[in-house]
């Protein structure tokens, strides 16, 4: 195959261009990663022979159309999202534009993330007090770092004087293998003042040499995401607060953040959105709060106050009067 080296075809299909691109990428981005990239390349079998420089975007389209028969939205919209990012390096060498760009999908449900109220999550920081993960908790809730990212946490990373974190890498779920984040960017996140205790506490347990910040309060080891999902499950029913998924961590901190009046762009940067476009998609839902939040102290501003109202309807009053006359 051309990626692995041979000749390059006298006709570049778009399987080639696909076969290569890969080869270029797989080697910068992290495990998780890579295994969607090969897998939606997979899905490109039925459109592997076509010439490149006929790839037309009905083609595309009527690709994405068949696509959507079979599987959901998002999952479609991540293909489309990648195989684009591979039709753009072909521009303008092999390509004049890159037929991607006019692809559409229908309008995603407007369904709000799943995430716990304040008075839920004091039930579960409770509830997790003394056990396994309860440090995990606090650090996710606290954060909103993904769950990958609290795992390939270690103590270096964490400056409890100044009450940041580093994050600057991830723990893929599969592999075990460190790697970068999600976009492989670097960024600080600030700590709630009540995480230092608890972290505090919970690096006195450790063994001196444990580099980890996340590992479980009985055993020593970082827990795979299974365990933490089969912990989670165990400790929301133990206080009744609704069952969610480990990610939902990240979802409780952002939206509790929004309603609490964060601006969108710290919560965005806090959370390592590319830009603050796909925070506003995902936490419509909170924003929508803090609009109503703005109408109603923009209300008690316009508001009349009693003691301001009564002269005024006296002169109002008088004035009535006189234009009788």
């Amino acid at each position: 195959m051309w990626a692995r080296g041979d000749v390059e075809p006298a006709v570049l299909l778009l399987g080639h261009w696909l076969d290569r691109w890969l080869a270029l990428r797989l080697p910068t981005v992290r495990a998780s990663s890579a295994r969607s990239y090969r897998r939606y390349v997979v899905q490109c079998a039925p459109l592997a022979g076509v010439p490149l420089v006929e790839v037309t975007t009905d083609r595309l389209q009527a690709h994405v159309n068949m696509l959507l028969r079979t599987r959901k939205r998002a999952t479609v919209d991540g293909w489309r999202s990648i195989i684009s990012s591979a039709l753009k390096s072909a521009v303008p060498t092999h390509l004049p534009y890159n037929p991607m760009t006019g692809v559409r999908l229908p309008k995603p449900d407007e369904r709000p993330v799943k995430a716990w109220r304040a008075d839920e999550v004091a039930r579960l920081t409770a509830a997790a007090a003394g056990r396994a993960h309860e440090t995990w908790l606090w650090l996710s809730i606290g954060t909103g770092i993904r769950l990958g990212e609290s795992r390939a946490l270690t103590w270096p990373d964490v400056d409890l004087v100044h009450r940041t974190i580093v994050v600057s890498k991830s723990l893929d779920h599969k592999s075990n293998k460190v790697g970068p984040t999600k976009n492989g960017r670097t960024r600080i996140v600030d700590l709630p003042d009540e995480l230092v205790p608890i972290m505090t506490a919970h690096r006195a347990r450790q063994q001196p040499r444990e580099q980890r910040v996340c590992t479980s309060a009985f055993n020593g080891r970082v827990p795979s995401a299974g365990a933490i999902l089969k912990w989670m499950t165990s400790l929301t029913a133990s206080c009744g607060v609704t069952p969610l998924s480990p990610h939902s961590t990240r979802h409780t901190f952002a939206t509790l953040s929004l309603e609490a009046g964060v601006p969108l762009k710290e919560v965005s940067e806090a959370l390592g959105h590319g830009d603050v476009g796909i925070t506003s998609r995902i936490y419509s839902h909170a924003l929508s709060v803090r609009r109503r939040q703005a109408a109603n102290a923009i209300g008690a501003v316009l508001k009349p106050r009693n003691d301001r109202m009564a002269p005024r309807m006296a002169r109002a009053g008088a004035a009535d009067q006189e234009g009788s006359l």
